[in-house]
C-alpha cells in the first residue's frame, strides 16, 4: 500500500472528535474531523483499498474515486479520518438523507480491518449525531458484508436490519443512551488493558542503551530490573558489547528476537526515532522512552516527538514518555522495576502515576520511607501517547490495585478525563494532586462570569469534584489519603471518634477536624459509662483520653467502646509510649483490633517507630492533623458515592428546537451579544425566568411601555458594545411614572449619543438576594456554569462556584451551599428565606443551555434575584460565536 498522507487539522482550536483512539489490540490511531484539504488523501486511500473493500464501501465497482473524495469533504457531510502516523487507515461519515436522519458509511484499510477501528469511528459518529440533533442513522450494506452488520451489533447498539434488493438496510438510533455509553466504556477499558499489558505485564523486555556504568540511565534501569528479579525474558541492546551484566547483547534493536513486548529506551534524543523504527521492525509492542529532548524542549523537540509518535502509531506500539522516569509493577508474578530511581518501593495496593519525573522520584522516596506499598508506578513524562486516561482504565480492572493516585500538571482533554474518572471513581478511589492552584493570569473577559472563572483554579476543582476525584494539595497528603483508603474501609459518615493516651494529641486532632469537614460527635451515655469501667480516671468526652499509663489491654477495651458508639464512623487512635515497657505493645494491639471493631481505624503513633509488618495492613499516619485531614477527604468521597447522578438528566419544559432557532437568528444577525428580544426568546425556550420587560425604540415608546408594565420601572439603554450598563451609566432605576420614564430615556440618549439604538423597559423587582449565574464555553473544559454573589460587586467579592455543564440536581445544590453568601439565601438575621430550589433550577437550565448550544460563548444573568417566591433574572446577556 502506498503511503497516504493526511492534511493537517485546520487552525482555530481543537476540533470535536480530535484525538487518539485505542483499538481492541491495544494499539492507537489518531482520529479527527475531515476538512476540504483531505480530498487528495481520501482519493488515494480509496485507491489503495482492495477491489472487494471498495465494493463493500460503495456497493459498486465503477465509482469515480476523485468525485467521491471531493463529495466526502463537502461542508454538509460530517466525516472522520483515522490515521496511523502519516498513513490514512480509515474513514467514516454521516451523509444527510432527510429530516433528522443521516446515512453512515465506512471504509477501513485492508491491513487494519478486524482490529476494532470501524467500531471506534462508529462510536464517535453516533455520539456526534445526537449532538447534531439527528434521531436516526441508516446504512446500506452489501449483502455479503456480514462483518459490518456485526460491528453495529457488537457496539451495543439497537440495530434494525431489513433485507432489500441487492443490499441490507440498517437503522440505528442516533445519540448515546446510558446503556450504550456503558458498552462503549467497556470496550475502551478492554483496549486500554490490551495496550498497557505490554507496558506493565511484559513477558519479554529489552533495554536499549544498557550499560554497566554506574550512574548512567541505561545502567541503573538494567540494575533495577536484575535486582528486582524481573520474571520475564531480559534482553539488552548495546552497539559494541557482546554482553552487559552477563546478558548477551545485540548491536541494534532490529536484531531483537521475536516476542519482545517492551523496549525501555535510554539513548540520546537524536537516536530515539531510529531506535523506535528498529523496534517496530522487530515487532516490539510498546516503548518506554526515558530520554529528554522532546516536547519539553522547544520546537525541534516537538518535531522529534511528532516523528516518534508517527513511528509508534504506524507500528501499533504504545509509547510511555518520552522524558520519563520509567515504570514499575510490584506484582511478584512480574517484578518489574524499569526505572532509574534509587528506591525499591514495597508492594501494596496503590497505583501511582506522575506527569513529573522529579515529583515521581519524591513520591517513591516518601512511599518507601513510610512503608506505603504500590501496586504499580508510571512516569508519564511528555505524554506523547499513554496518558492518565489510559492508566485509569487499566487500573480500574487491575485486581492488584485498590486505590489510584495521580500527580497532574494538566488534563490533556479535560472532558475525556472527567468522564473516565467519574466511571472509575465509582469502583475505586482516585486521588490527585493537581498542580497550579495559584492564578497565572486572567483573560480580558467581557463578562463578570469570564473574569471570575478564568485565572482561578475553579475549573480544575469543578472537574475533579464532579468526577469524584479526591483533590489534595501535596504528595504527602496524597499518600496519607491513599493509605487510609488502601488499608481501611470507607467510613459510613463524617463522625470520628478520637482515642488517645495524651490529651494534646486529641486536641490537635479535634482542631484539625473542624477544618477538614469531619465531626467529633458526643458519645452516648452507654459509651461513656463503658469507658469509665475501663478507666475510671479517663476523660470520656470525644476526644477520649485514657491517660499516659493506660495498659495495652485498657487501650484495646477503650477502642472497642469508642468504635461501637452509633455516632462514630471511624476512629483515630493516637498513642505515645510511656517511658517504660515495650514501645509497640499498644500499637500491635491497635493493629490486631483494626479489622474487628466494625469501623475504619487510623493509627497515629507518636514518638515511636512502627514495624513494617504492622504498617503493611494498618493505616498509619504521622500526626493527628494528618489523620483528620485524610478522613475529611475520605468522608467527602463517601458522600459523592452516595449521591452520584446522571448530570444529563434535564429539567422539564425545555424547547431545544426553539432555542436552536433563536441562536440561528442571532448568528444570521452577525453573532456577538444577542439583542434583548432574542435574549428573551432564548430564555423562554429554556424556562429561565426573567422580569417582565418590553423593547422601546424611543422615549415616547418607553413611556407607553411603562404604562403597560406598571411602575416603578427601570430603563436601560441599548447600544453596540454596551455590556456593563451600570458601570457605563446606562441604567435609570425606580421610575414611578411614564413621564419620568420618558425623561430618563431622553437623558440617556443625550448622554450616550447616537449609538443608542433603543431601550429596554423593565418592571422593578422587589427585594431579594442578588446572585450571579453565568455560563461559558471554555476552550479546554467545554461548557461550564458559574454561580456567585451578584450585582455590581460580583468581581470584588470573588465568591464563585463552578461546575461543568450539564448539571445534575446534586451538583446544583452543592454549588449554592459552597458559596460564602449561601447563608443569605437561608434568611440572614431575620430576613425571609429565598426559594433555594428555584435558584437550583435556574442553574440546571443554564447548564442545559450552554451544553446544548456550543455557539454560546457566554451567557450571564446578573443579577438573578432570589426571593421567597422564586428566582427572577433582571439582566440576561448572551454572546454568540459561530463555530469554527
Amino acid at each position: 500500500m502506498r503511503t497516504t498522507t493526511a492534511a493537517p487539522a485546520p487552525a482555530g482550536g481543537p476540533l470535536l472528535d480530535a484525538g487518539p483512539a485505542l483499538l481492541i489490540d491495544g494499539s492507537a490511531v489518531d482520529v479527527r474531523v475531515t476538512v476540504p484539504a483531505d480530498a487528495p488523501a481520501l482519493e488515494r486511500f480509496h485507491e489503495d483499498l482492495s477491489a472487494d473493500s471498495r465494493l463493500m464501501r460503495f456497493l459498486s465497482a465503477g465509482v469515480d474515486l476523485h468525485e467521491a473524495a471531493r463529495r466526502l469533504v463537502a461542508p454538509d457531510i460530517r466525516g472522520l479520518l483515522a490515521s496511523a502516523g502519516p498513513e490514512v487507515v480509515g474513514h467514516a461519515c454521516l451523509v444527510p438523507s432527510g429530516p433528522g436522519t443521516a446515512e453512515l458509511a465506512f471504509a477501513i484499510a485492508d491491513d487494519w480491518q478486524q482490529r476494532g477501528l470501524a467500531t471506534v469511528l462508529l462510536e464517535r459518529l453516533v455520539a456526534d449525531a445526537g449532538v447534531l440533533g439527528l434521531t436516526t442513522l441508516t446504512a446500506d450494506v452489501h449483502p455479503s458484508n456480514h462483518r459490518m452488520v456485526k460491528v453495529f451489533e457488537d457496539a451495543g447498539l439497537p440495530v434494525s436490519v431489513v433485507a432489500e434488493a441487492g443490499r441490507l438496510h440498517v437503522e440505528i438510533p442516533a445519540g448515546v443512551s446510558p446503556e450504550i455509553a456503558r458498552a462503549f466504556e467497556q470496550r475502551h477499558r478492554r483496549a486500554a488493558v490490551a495496550g498497557l499489558d505490554h507496558v506493565l505485564r511484559p513477558a519479554s523486555l529489552a533495554v536499549v542503551g544498557a550499560s554497566e556504568r554506574r550512574g548512567s540511565v541505561g545502567g541503573e534501569i538494567l540494575r533495577n530490573l536484575l535486582a528486582g528479579g524481573f520474571t520475564g525474558a531480559l534482553h539488552v541492546v548495546h552497539p559494541h558489547a557482546e554482553e552487559v551484566s552477563g546478558i548477551p547483547a545485540v548491536a541494534t534493536a532490529a536484531e531483537l528476537p521475536p516476542g519482545v513486548e517492551l523496549a525501555v529506551v535510554a539513548v540520546p534524543a537524536a537516536a530515539v526515532v531510529g531506535v523506535a523504527t528498529q523496534c517496530a521492525r522487530a515487532g516490539v509492542r510498546a516503548l518506554v522512552v526515558t530520554s529528554a529532548g522532546f516536547g519539553e524542549s522547544g520546537r525541534d523537540g516537538r518535531r522529534r516527538q511528532a516523528r516518534l509518535l508517527d513511528v509508534c502509531r504506524a507500528a501499533g506500539m504504545r509509547l510511555v514518555g518520552p522524558n520519563c522516569l520509567g515504570v514499575v509493577n510490584t506484582d511478584p508474578a512480574v517484578a518489574l522495576n524499569a526505572t532509574f530511581a534509587p528506591q525499591r518501593v514495597p508492594a501494596g495496593g496503590i497505583a501511582l502515576a506522575s506527569q513529573s519525573g522529579a515529583v515521581g522520584l519524591v513520591a517513591m522516596d516518601l512511599a518507601t520511607r513510610r512503608g506505603v506499598g504500590l501496586s504499580s508506578f508510571v512516569s508519564l513524562g511528555d505524554r506523547a501517547d499513554v496518558s492518565s486516561n489510559d492508566l485509569l482504565r487499566f487500573w480500574a480492572d487491575d485486581p492488584g490495585t485498590r486505590v489510584i493516585a495521580l500527580y497532574l500538571e494538566s488534563f490533556g482533554n479535560p472532558r475525556a478525563f472527567a468522564e473516565i474518572a467519574r466511571q472509575v471513581s465509582a469502583v475505586k478511589p482516585v486521588i490527585a494532586v493537581k498542580a497550579g492552584r495559584s492564578a497565572a493570569g486572567r483573560r480580558a473577559a467581557a463578562s463578570h462570569t469570564g473574569a471570575l472563572v478564568e485565572g482561578s483554579d475553579a475549573l480544575a476543582d469543578a472537574l475533579l469534584s464532579d468526577a469524584g476525584v479526591i483533590r489534595v494539595d501535596t504528595i504527602a497528603e496524597l499518600l496519607d489519603v491513599a493509605t487510609v483508603l488502601d488499608r481501611a474501609d470507607i467510613p459510613a459518615g463524617p463522625g470520628i471518634g478520637v482515642l488517645t493516651n495524651a490529651g494534646g494529641g486529641g486536641i490537635a486532632c479535634a482542631d484539625a477536624a473542624q477544618n477538614a469537614g469531619v465531626t467529633l460527635p458526643g458519645l452516648r451515655p452507654a459509651t461513656r459509662a463503658r469507658l469509665r469501667e475501663v478507666r475510671a480516671s479517663a476523660a470520656v468526652a470525644n476526644p477520649v483520653d485514657v491517660l499516659a499509663d493506660a495498659s495495652p489491654a485498657q487501650y484495646a477495651d477503650a477502642l472497642r467502646a469508642v468504635a461501637a458508639d452509633p455516632g462514630v464512623d471511624a476512629v483515630v487512635a493516637i498513642h505515645i509510649p510511656p517511658l517504660a515497657g515495650r514501645l509497640d505493645d499498644t500499637m500491635e494491639t491497635i493493629g490486631a483490633l483494626a479489622g474487628e471493631v466494625g469501623v475504619p481505624v487510623v493509627a497515629v503513633p507518636l514518638a515511636q517507630s512502627v514495624p513494617a509488618e504492622l504498617s503493611a495492613h494498618l493505616a498509619v499516619l504521622g500526626t493527628p492533623e494528618d489523620a483528620a485531614r485524610a478522613l475529611g477527604h475520605v468522608a467527602r468521597h463517601a458522600r459523592w458515592l452516595g449521591r452520584r447522578e446522571d448530570p444529563a438528566e434535564r429539567p422539564a419544559r425545555i424547547d431545544r428546537a426553539a432555542g436552536a432557532a433563536v441562536v440561528a437568528r442571532g448568528l444570521q444577525r452577525g453573532g456577538g451579544w444577542l439583542a434583548p428580544d432574542l435574549t428573551a426568546q432564548l430564555a423562554a425556550a429554556y424556562g429561565i425566568p426573567l422580569v417582565a420587560s418590553e423593547m422601546a425604540a424611543d422615549p415616547a415608546a418607553v413611556a407607553e411601555a411603562a404604562g403597560r408594565l406598571g411602575t416603578p420601572i427601570a430603563v436601560k439603554a441599548i447600544a453596540p458594545g454596551l455590556v456593563h450598563k451600570t458601570e457605563q451609566g446606562a441604567v435609570r432605576l425606580g421610575l414611578r411614572t411614564p413621564a419620568a420614564a420618558r425623561r430618563a430615556a431622553a437623558g440617556l440618549a443625550a448622554q450616550l449619543g447616537p449609538g443608542v439604538t433603543g431601550f429596554l423597559v423593565q418592571r422593578m423587582a422587589g427585594q431579594g438576594v442578588e446572585l450571579l449565574v453565568g455560563a461559558m464555553g471554555h476552550p479546554s473544559f467545554g461548557p461550564v456554569v458559574a454561580c456567585g454573589a451578584g450585582g455590581t460587586t460580583a468581581e470584588l467579592w470573588g465568591d464563585v462556584q463552578v461546575r461543568l455543564a450539564p448539571i445534575g440536581r446534586h451538583g446544583a445544590a452543592a454549588m449554592l451551599r459552597e458559596l460564602r453568601c449561601f447563608p443569605l439565601l437561608r434568611g440572614w438575621r431575620g430576613a425571609p428565606q429565598a426559594r433555594i430550589s428555584a435558584v437550583e433550577d435556574v442553574l440546571r437550565r443554564f447548564g442545559a443551555l450552554v451544553a446544548d448550544r456550543p455557539e454560546i460563548a457566554e451567557a450571564e444573568c446578573n443579577p438573578l434575584l432570589a426571593t421567597p417566591r422564586g428566582a427572577l433574572g433582571l439582566d440576561l446577556r448572551v454572546r454568540l460565536v459561530a463555530p469554527a
